[in-house]
């Protein structure tokens, strides 16, 4: 699949700490859309990709998503042998359909396994004011000025579920980062997060550290997004109406 590649400028935050001491140049951003889900039939499955340039023929390391069931389907347990190569497509039978996504220029490779019975139910993990930790007592930005072990320990088990296959989807219900301005925060948070979100179903909605500024449409007025003013919608867009 090709990807739309955008970029944030300065102007597009509100002011504050996003436009001063907080702003980072955040570079490209590449979005792909998957398609054939539905037709395919490969709700359950897990999909195996890589991304890259074919121009340089720079890759990344395999990567594994599991896409979530349907209504009214139960996951199932899945095989699969590796990606041959990083510049073809491999296709497995998918009983009964056979299942290959088309290779197109640059930047993604994709196969998907085929299942062989029934696993469990569903499993979603909910949650909300979620922030970014680390493990070697470094702190937050001046914010907080906290190592916020919490957030580490809570991405951690969240990835580790994840890599087991127990998990469908992950909803984070606002309060994503708490960058609150300083966008290097943003990087560290989403390369923290990436053995989630690049392995299942990772959605979010918008709370007040991403969104609440001098004169939004807010209920509760404030400063809390430190002038981000809903940045956090161009660095994890959503499915919208």
């Amino acid at each position: 699949a090709i990807a739309s590649t955008t970029r944030i400028e300065k102007s597009d935050v509100c002011g504050g700490v996003a436009a001063g001491i907080g702003w980072r140049d955040m570079g490209l951003m590449h979005r792909v859309n998957i398609t054939g889900i539905t037709t395919l039939n490969l709700s359950s499955r897990k999909l195996y990709y890589i991304f890259g340039d074919n121009q340089t023929n720079d890759f990344s390391d395999e990567w594994v998503f599991q896409v979530p069931p349907q209504a009214g389907m139960q996951p199932y347990e899945h095989t699969h042998s590796p990606l041959t190569t990083k510049n073809s497509m491999r296709s497995i039978d998918t009983n009964p359909t056979t299942a290959t996504v088309a290779n197109s220029k640059p930047n993604s490779n994709m196969a998907v396994a085929d299942y062989t019975y029934p696993a469990r139910g569903t499993q979603v993990i909910l949650m909300a004011d979620l922030g970014v930790g680390a493990s070697d007592d470094s702190t937050d930005t001046k914010v907080f000025s906290e190592a916020c072990l919490p957030a580490f320990n809570t991405t951690n088990s969240i990835g580790h579920r994840v890599l087991q296959g127990e998990v469908d989807a992950v909803i984070l219900s606002g309060d994503i980062s708490y960058a609150n301005g300083y966008l290097s925060n943003w990087e560290f948070f989403l390369d923290t997060l990436s053995p989630i979100t690049g392995r299942t179903l990772f959605l979010t909605t918008v709370g007040n550290h991403e969104s609440i500024w001098a004169g939004s449409d807010s209920l509760y007025q404030g400063i809390d997004s430190g002038g981000e003013c809903g940045l956090s919608v161009d660095l994890i867009p959503m499915p919208a109406p």
